[in-house]
């Protein structure tokens, strides 16, 4: 589904968070990454080598590629987190 760029920015606004369910052989990074951080919005990815710059636990939370409990898990974890990942830390990765 494309959205408007005023769409996609409504709709980031509106979202706890962003899930960025890559498989492995994805070899090109997502233009939307920077305005995720920007928003301070926390990112739950895939443990897989395009996301390699972010820190688990830090700039996203992680999960294991292919593996729904370690999702599960992920998404069960990130609701127990203090200060949530949009902080400024993940702003670190593009500055």
């Amino acid at each position: 589904v494309f959205l408007s760029d005023e769409k996609f920015i409504r709709e980031l606004r509106a979202a706890r968070f962003v899930v960025l369910p890559y498989v492995p052989y994805y070899g090109n990074s997502s233009v939307h990454y920077s305005s995720y951080i920007y928003a301070r919005k926390p990112i739950i990815c895939s443990d897989i080598p395009l996301f390699s710059k972010f820190t688990d636990g830090v700039n996203c939370l992680k999960f294991t590629h292919g593996d729904v409990k370690s999702f599960i898990k992920t998404l069960l974890d990130m609701r127990t987190l203090k200060c949530g990942l949009g902080c400024t830390s993940m702003l670190n990765l593009y500055v």
